[in-house]
């Protein structure tokens, strides 16, 4: 079984898991406790971090994304993976306000943000698709026409 040093994170851990030391040894010593490998945590050598962050996301990404889902699953488990193969993430810079409203509305449809601006974004690239509403080159051109347009 592996053996846990307590003596740096006993105290986080109690405070802001409300787990003590003891309590933790015993489900380490556990025959069942599951382990994951490799642990996320960052890994110390000389003082110094040798993984950041993004090199900690990358890798744990990847190993999610060829993960091999067991063959002797139970009969009543369904595997999906849905997201397969969506990889491009694209930030957008809003206000905070704009940033609330997002969450509330995300809230209010029990979905997390980047979900709902999904959904909203392919559905609005459907219609336009199917030409349901003008496209987004027309509607600017109208708006420039009516910003620039010079009395006559």
């Amino acid at each position: 079984m592996p053996q846990v040093d307590w003596s740096k994170r006993a105290e986080y851990v109690r405070l802001h898991h409300g787990i003590d030391s003891a309590w933790a040894n015993e489900a380490v010593d556990d025959d069942h406790a599951v382990w994951l490998t490799p642990d996320p945590a960052p890994v110390w050598e000389g003082g110094l971090m040798t993984k950041n962050i993004n090199e900690v996301l990358a890798d744990e990404g990847a190993a999610a994304e060829n993960y091999e889902i067991p063959d002797n699953l139970p009969d009543n488990v369904e595997v999906s993976r849905p997201n397969r193969g969506q990889s491009t993430v694209v930030s957008v810079r809003l206000s905070a306000g704009e940033h609330a409203r997002l969450q509330r509305a995300a809230q209010s449809a029990s979905l997390p943000v980047s979900t709902l601006i999904r959904i909203w974004a392919l559905d609005r690239l459907r219609a336009e698709d199917e030409g349901g509403t003008a496209a987004v080159a027309e509607r600017l051109a109208r708006l420039e026409r009516a910003v620039f347009q010079r009395p006559a």
